[in-house]
């Protein structure tokens, strides 16, 4: 992860394969000039629980059949559904 004053904050810590971290966990690091920083991974944004491929699978079905039955075919909530759809059109 780099900070914004270029400086680079996360190296490789083999040490996570020993102690049992999950690899997919978010990582963590202070910077001195903005404090705990998190770093970004390709497979989801801001604080969605979905990931981005789930957000676009359910509202290219929610086109096809009403959010209440997308919901139940994927096993979901409609309000899931609703805000796959949002975030498609915004």
């Amino acid at each position: 992860m780099i900070c914004l004053n270029g400086r680079n904050l996360l190296t490789k810590n083999t040490g996570d394969l020993l102690d049992g971290r999950d690899s997919s966990e978010m990582r963590r690091v202070t910077c001195p000039l903005h404090g705990v920083v998190t770093g970004k991974v390709p497979w989801c944004d801001g604080k969605h629980t979905q990931t981005i491929e789930h957000r676009q699978f359910l509202a290219n079905w929610a086109r096809r059949l009403s959010w209440q039955e997308t919901a139940e075919c994927f096993h979901t909530t409609p309000g899931k559904v609703q805000r796959a759809v949002a975030w498609i059109v915004d």
